[in-house]
């Protein structure tokens, strides 16, 4: 169904949910953030004309060395 603003704002917080309160933790996207970031990648969402939400993730074909 896609997102409203605030919950667009918050997507990648790590404990914002727009549930009601004691109703979740979160879209749990912050875990994902992370580990698509600390891999120098990046992830964007999209809402398509369709519907929903479409996350798109690019890591480098070369990632680094820890």
């Amino acid at each position: 169904c896609g997102l409203d603003e605030p919950s667009r704002k918050h997507l990648f917080a790590p404990f914002y949910s727009g549930r009601q309160a004691g109703r979740g933790l979160g879209f749990g996207l912050c875990k994902a953030w992370r580990i698509v970031t600390l891999h120098r990648g990046q992830i964007a969402v999209a809402e398509p004309a369709t519907g929903g939400l479409e996350f798109l993730l690019q890591l480098p074909a070369n990632p680094p060395h820890f």
